[in-house]
């Protein structure tokens, strides 16, 4: 039996991607009916705001899928574990693993948004 051969970082990068795009779009979405029920002042501005980057996020989304595609590239499971989410994925028709550990998505969707919003996390308080 041939090993599976070794992931390029690109594909590593994609896959992780195309696992943390989706669970950001979900916090979004938590934050908006949060803000709604809240009754915020600015409630359409931040509405209009946070709307926009999810739509930006979507369509993020979707190019890595199509990226995916053309690298054959498909995710075939995933499971929310105690200490992070596990996926296996095939990548040019061999099986692979990856585990992302709750902080680590944690990091990452922080990093994604900030960048989104165009906010410098070195000048947050």
């Amino acid at each position: 039996m041939t090993p599976a051969p070794y992931l390029q970082s690109k594909e590593i990068e994609l896959v992780k991607r195309v696992i943390i795009l989706p669970i950001l779009l979900k916090l979004l979405d938590q934050d908006l009916d949060v803000m709604q029920k809240n009754e915020l002042h600015m409630w359409l501005l931040y509405n209009a705001q946070l709307k926009s980057v999810g739509n930006e996020i979507k369509r993020e989304l979707k190019d890595k899928e199509k990226q995916m595609r053309k690298r054959g590239i498909k995710i075939l499971s995933q499971q929310h574990e105690s200490n992070g989410l596990f996926t296996q994925f095939l990548c040019r028709g061999y099986e692979h693993e990856m585990s992302l550990l709750h902080g680590f998505i944690q990091a990452q969707i922080t990093i994604i948004l900030s960048e989104y919003l165009k906010i410098e996390l070195t000048e947050i308080d």
